[in-house]
Order: structure tokens, then sequence, then C-alpha cells
């Protein structure tokens, strides 16, 4: 009889070392990687890319920005690197210094009801950024920017801004 139950044992015990091993490995896995966007401004004023290192990132619908997730490339696009957990993004440029943010263009036609300020951010799939690249709404409507033809390639979303007018100005 002892004969008939070593080798399950045996068994039994390959299960444990192999379920122990698994729960080992799964402790010294590294964490995953960071989410890389890149992110180009226009200036519906102007229809040309904005360089500027002042962006302001936020994820998941929390009120936490971020400007040290984003780095600069060589070209003027901003280079973010969202954690792991990121699934939606909003994104907010500063101009004038870094004292006041453009207005996304995403949102015009909400401003046109509401105060400016009033308006809700408009959040981006970070999966949907990745996979197809998002080219924003541009609500602007701005002669400059129907003269060209943008695109976002994966991994890249592409913002139409405008700084605030005189009405906007005088509001704050």
């Amino acid at each position: 009889m002892v004969g008939r139950h070593a080798p399950r044992s045996g068994r039994t015990l390959g299960v444990i070392v192999c379920l122990a091993g698994a729960a080992l490995g799964g402790v010294s896995q590294t964490p995953p990687p960071a989410k890389n966007i890149i992110v180009r401004v226009v200036d519906v004023k102007t229809g040309r890319q904005i360089e500027t290192p002042d962006f302001l990132v936020l994820i998941n619908h929390q009120t936490t920005a971020h400007a040290d997730w984003i780095t600069e490339n060589h070209d003027g696009a901003g280079q973010v690197a969202l954690p792991p957990e990121a699934t939606e993004v909003a994104i907010r440029v500063k101009y004038d210094r870094a004292m006041e943010f453009y207005i996304n263009c995403d949102t015009e036609k909400e401003r046109k009801a509401v105060h400016y300020a009033d308006v809700p951010d408009h959040w981006y799939p970070v999966g949907e950024i990745l996979a197809r690249g998002i080219l924003a709404a541009d609500e602007c409507k701005s002669k400059e920017t129907g003269k060209h033809d943008y695109f976002a390639k994966p991994g890249e979303i592409v913002l139409f801004v405008r700084q605030h007018n005189l009405r906007e100005s005088a509001n704050d």
C-alpha cells in the first residue's frame, strides 16, 4: 500500500513546488512599462504646431495634474510617459510664461453654452491613442487649420488650441 500512494504524493509535491515557483516568479516580475504617447498641439490661429514644454497631464478623471510626465521631443511635440494604470487622459497646455491655459478646441461647443472655466476637460482613451492615434475635434473652425490636412499616427494625439479672446480674458 505504501508503494501505491508514493507516486500520488510525489505528484502532489510536484504541484506544490510548481505553484510555489509560480508565486515567487510573480513577485520578482518587473512592473508593467509606462504607456508612452506623443502629444502634438496645433495653434488654430496659425495652423502650426506649438513647441512648448508647458503641459499638464491628468489621468483617469483624477484632479492631480502632472507636468513631470512630459518631455519635449526634438520636433517640439511632447512625449508623455503615462503610468501603466492610465486608461484615460486629459491634456492642458499653457502659454504666456505658463500663467494661462490654451483653450482646447475639442470643447468649443460646450464653451459657448457656459463660461469657459466651467467646461469640463475632454478625456481620451489611452488604448485608442496607442492603437490608432487620435485627431481631436477642431470646433474652433479656424481658416488656417482648414488649409491643412492633419493626422495622428498610432501612439499620437493631436490637439487644436487657441488663446483666450478679450471677452474671456475680461471675465477672469
